[in-house]
């Protein structure tokens, strides 16, 4: 029996805010849609052990390297009235999520690898990288 963890709710979540309606997203924007929610990178496989159970519930879809929000999804979200809830941090918002998911009990999940543990570790080190360097930039701008 597969159960949803508050990891998965963060991810879905991630997916969520990274994509456009009907649009599919690029591992680059989760990654960082990620961080803003739970000012943590995702890693390797917190995303694979989330893509497996949110693809079985159809719940996302998988197009090449790049994740989607179903309709299914999609009426999740909408059933949770996500847009209504006033908090103070997204991370919030995706522990909102995790509260829903958690009835879901999963006899299975997909038997997939959504993306290599290499095309993983590359993407992360590249955002990873760019956040230092606009990070230095913001420091040598304070100093100014």
């Amino acid at each position: 029996m597969y159960q949803f963890n508050f990891e998965d709710a963060w991810i879905f979540f991630a997916i969520h805010m990274a994509s456009e309606p009907n649009q599919s997203t690029g591992l680059r924007s989760i990654i960082g849609a990620g961080d803003y929610i739970n000012k943590a990178v995702i890693g390797h496989d917190e995303m694979n052990s989330a893509c497996k159970k949110f693809l079985y519930l159809k719940f996302i879809a998988q197009e090449g390297n790049k994740l989607k929000i179903t309709k299914c999804g999609e009426q999740f979200i909408e059933s949770i009235h996500l847009n209504n809830i006033k908090v103070g941090h997204p991370c919030e918002l995706a522990d909102e999520i995790f509260k829903h998911l958690k009835c879901y009990k999963l006899k299975d999940i997909c038997d997939i690898e959504c993306f290599t543990h290499s095309e993983f570790a590359l993407v992360q080190k590249q955002y990873t990288e760019e956040m230092q360097k606009l990070i230095k930039q913001i420091l040598r701008d304070l100093k100014k």
